[in-house]
């Protein structure tokens, strides 16, 4: 018998949220139907018609007169962690493989047992007869450990690419923690639920399945109202190719990784005294920032040049061997105590003897490590927001901005100019 009030209650939050999902997936594909889309898309479906299915069966005697489409619910759930991993993996590679097909082959097992065995060989299927009963336990519980064997896997291979941590814009990157961390809380909350049930029996199973109407509607409502209001504040994260459309149709932003705008060289620099003397090939730098304590206290003598090449001979070394400049956060107070020198003396030599502030010149080396990228076999399928990541860059509009600072066209006609016909 079906409880009224939680009847009224539960109700209209699980219409909510299958309505809802199922709308938000065929939004996302208007807006773009590329790869990692796809999969987006293919996530709120599933949460829209489990949702439905969930409501059907525990609010309606749908699982009297159709008790053989529980299945539903269970393969939606060996599917929901497979199919977030592959939004992010081809978030990072731009063409499909098949061989990530290989992931939903638990799904494909669990649907040959339940309709040759279930189906099949047990006879007339009842509801009672595998609802809590140790065969469907065992597949909630591969259910959940299934969700956070690829959760984790999302989390861990976020957290290794350190370069593209940190950052506001990285909006991307925001969802998919969002999303990962909404369905991690729901997998931790049904292991309670189970435990609970295991423990104490069938003496409160009206409590546990409250609770797990609870958590499933809860934590359901949570991912998809989170995610209306980033895509709703951050649409550009749905089209991939907002940002090169972006850069390519107007001049690209003067400002360098997360620094203030360019504008004219700063007086006493090698590059304001060319633009004195009238050379128009100069390129213009950007200011000098706020005197720090450091700076105010340094000396204001010439560096010597003998001195100054040694400095940079050494920064550059140091460059190349710890590769530094992948760090999206990293800092000129840093580097130089990497080179063992005061950060008023690196910023004086970079900007003496190379024209350049610290900024530049790691943004430079950035879109240097881009078209190595860009060009090379290895890396051949890789989505332009994973050469960003892997570049050092902090997000992928500061990434095409500088590129096509330094090499005048955008990582994409770069690519394109580089890559041998197959003709």
């Amino acid at each position: 018998m079906i409880d009224p009030t939680l009847f009224l209650l539960f109700t209209p939050l699980y219409l909510w949220a299958s309505v809802q999902s199922v709308i938000m997936s065929q939004l996302i594909l208007v807006v773009n139907r590329c790869a990692a889309n796809v999969f987006l898309a293919m996530f709120f479906l599933l949460t829209g018609i489990n949702a439905a299915f969930q409501f059907l069966l525990v609010f309606t005697d749908f699982r009297l007169t159709h008790p053989e489409y529980v299945f539903v619910s269970d393969v939606i759930g060996l599917c929901y962690g497979p199919v977030l991993y592959l939004y992010y993996r081809y978030l990072l590679r731009e063409d499909f493989c098949s061989r990530d097909l290989l992931h939903f082959v638990p799904a494909a097992l669990f649907l040959a047992y339940f309709f040759l065995y279930e189906l099949g060989v047990a006879g007339p299927f009842q509801y009672e007869n595998y609802i809590d009963q140790p065969q469907h336990v065992a597949v909630l519980c591969t259910i959940m450990l299934s969700n956070l064997i690829y959760l984790s896997l999302c989390l861990f291979s976020i957290r290794r690419r350190k370069s593209g941590r940190g950052n506001h814009e990285f909006r991307l990157i925001t969802l998919l923690d969002f999303l990962i961390g909404a369905l991690l809380l729901k997998s931790v909350f049904n292991v309670f639920v189970f435990g609970f049930h295991s423990i104490l029996g069938t003496e409160i199973m009206d409590m546990v399945r409250t609770a797990k109407d609870t958590v499933f509607i809860g934590t359901n409502l949570v991912i998809i109202t989170g995610a209306q209001i980033f895509f709703v504040r951050y649409p550009e994260v749905l089209n991939r190719d907002w940002f090169e459309h972006s850069e390519s149709t107007a001049e690209p932003s003067d400002k360098p990784d997360g620094d203030a705008a360019e504008s004219q060289p700063a007086p006493g620099t090698a590059q304001a005294e060319k633009k004195q003397t009238g050379s128009d090939a100069t390129p213009q730098y950007l200011p000098q920032s706020a005197p720090t304590a450091e700076a105010a206290t340094a000396p204001r003598t010439q560096i010597p040049d003998a001195q100054a090449q040694a400095c940079i001979d050494k920064l550059n070394r140091l460059l190349d061997e710890k590769r530094m400049f992948l760090n999206a956060e990293l800092s000129e107070k840093d580097l130089a105590e990497a080179l063992g020198v005061p950060s008023y003396y690196l910023s004086k030599v970079l900007n003496q003897h190379l024209g350049k502030r610290f900024n530049e010149y790691i943004n430079e080396r950035r879109v240097a490590e881009a078209q190595r990228l860009l060009t090379s076999k290895d890396t051949a399928n890789r989505t332009m927001f994973a050469i960003s990541l892997d570049s050092g860059f902090k997000s992928e509009s500061v990434f095409y901005t500088n590129f096509k600072k330094f090499t005048g066209c955008t990582p994409r006609a770069y690519k394109l100019q580089h890559t041998p016909s197959k003709g």
